[in-house]
């Protein structure tokens, strides 16, 4: 589930839609499509959306893009009862990494190079010394990135909306959601608007600030 370096996958642009990539073991198809990227120098930020196969059927509590699909935005970490795991962490891509203890520490059983300190929170560093602080409430969303510079990314969840703000530059990014907590916009650091479109619980169309849009269809399977 998901793209990891120790997985073989084909991958393919389409065109100005992303990448698309397929697990060569298991066929599982995963596209990342791309709806906002930033150069700025001190951190910058992504939002891109992303979908799993895997999770065609379901949509993804928080921040609902349709059925299989989520943001990057979107990680979450939890305890877990699944094997040696004390915790779950689901990463940008949805890929599922179970937190072990061994020595005294807290780590991820792939070797990724991930710690996890639990005393003041949730806290994962990754082997670039990035920390990723998560809610210890259920369930576990991430709420903000500092690089190894102090400069940080927040991400304030309510009901209505997720507020992301760059501690780096002051930008603020926000992403909207409707009464049924459906993404139904992102609106950019610059007050520029991505409009999201469903139908039957699927993705069908993203609308760009240019006017530009991407559709999106589906098979039967």
């Amino acid at each position: 589930k998901g793209l990891e370096s120790y997985w073989e996958t084909y991958s393919t642009g389409i065109t100005d839609a992303g990448t698309a990539h397929v697990n060569l073991y298991s066929g599982d198809l995963v596209v990342d499509l791309p709806i906002f990227a930033d150069s700025a120098q001190r951190m910058p930020f992504l939002y891109n959306l992303i979908y799993n196969s895997i999770d065609k059927r379901a949509g993804i509590s928080g921040n609902n893009h349709g059925h299989g699909w989520r943001s990057n935005i979107l990680q979450t970490l939890t305890t877990s009862t699944e094997g040696n795991a004390k915790y779950k962490y689901v990463d940008a891509d949805g890929t599922p990494h179970y937190i072990i203890l061994e020595d005294g520490k807290y780590i991820d059983e792939d070797g990724l190079g991930l710690t996890l300190t639990t005393s003041n929170g949730y806290v994962l560093e990754d082997e670039n010394r990035t920390k990723y602080t998560f809610n210890t409430s259920s369930p576990g969303y991430l709420t903000k990135i500092e690089d190894t510079n102090g400069n940080q990314t927040t991400i304030s969840h309510s009901d209505a909306k997720l507020t992301i703000t760059s501690t780096g530059d002051n930008r603020v990014f926000t992403v909207n959601k409707n009464s049924s907590k459906w993404v139904k916009t992102f609106v950019d650091c610059f007050g520029k608007t991505t409009t999201f479109g469903y139908k039957n619980g699927k993705l069908i169309s993203v609308t760009y600030p240019d006017s530009k849009a991407t559709n999106i269809t589906y098979t039967s399977n």
